[in-house]
């Protein structure tokens, strides 16, 4: 019977390690994340180098958008190259 709580312990555990990452989103972090995800995914990444071009108030917005776009291309789309530009219009 301790097989229960020790499992339920472990997938709490693993929950709350998989949400962690999703309660801050900044644009540098994101560009820096999804550089790495789509190397890992054998994707070729053409991504800014710093987030400059996107006011400070609009880089947590930019970097969740970030985040799922890159997060659909590389579960969905079967991409070879991403291409991300940042402009501030």
């Amino acid at each position: 019977m301790t097989v229960r709580p020790t499992l339920s312990r472990q997938a709490l555990a693993d929950v709350r390690a998989a949400v962690t990452g999703y309660r801050d989103a900044t644009l540098a972090g994101e560009l820096a994340r999804g550089r790495e995800l789509l190397r890992a995914a054998r994707v070729v990444a053409d991504l800014p180098g710093a987030a400059d071009a996107v006011g400070p108030e609009h880089r947590e917005l930019f970097g969740w958008v970030l985040r799922e776009g890159i997060t659909n291309v590389v579960r969905h789309a079967r991409a070879t190259r991403c291409s991300v530009v940042l402009t501030a219009t």
